[in-house]
């Protein structure tokens, strides 16, 4: 597995599952108190996503995430990145991980069938969730 640094500056191993997708997209996370922060989306998978958020986010917190034309999920912000973006893993129902996928899937036939490469291993700028 490769490594990444984590907001403490050590190395550590990957725990990722999925494949991440490059997915250009606004995303708004929200504490379920009235506090909101607007960000972009780097990239998603089915058990998580990579973000950049004007806001600070706190590790460990557990926010509602909203991926505009994508779709909302729950998720906990496990790292921070040395760019200041922030890895999240999404609280998902097996069931709202097959939605995740047919999203995927439907956003990148729609890409391929406008000649846009399919996504790949290949890391997007620093290690991102």
């Amino acid at each position: 597995m490769a490594k990444d640094s984590g907001d403490n500056g050590h190395s550590r191993t990957e725990k990722r599952k999925s494949f991440r997708f490059p997915i250009p997209a606004m995303v708004e996370a929200t504490d379920g108190d009235g506090w909101r922060a607007a960000g972009e989306l780097l990239n998603l998978s089915r058990d998580g996503a990579a973000i950049r958020c004007a806001g600070p986010l706190q590790v460990g917190a557990s926010y509602a995430f909203h991926f505009e034309n994508i779709g909302a999920w729950r998720g906990e912000v496990v790292r921070v990145f040395e760019d200041g973006g922030y890895a999240v893993v999404f609280a998902n129902t097996d069931r709202e991980k097959l939605q995740i996928d047919r999203i995927l899937m439907d956003i990148f036939e729609r890409r391929s069938e406008r000649g846009v490469i399919a996504p790949s291993r290949a890391r997007q700028g620093a290690d991102q969730g």
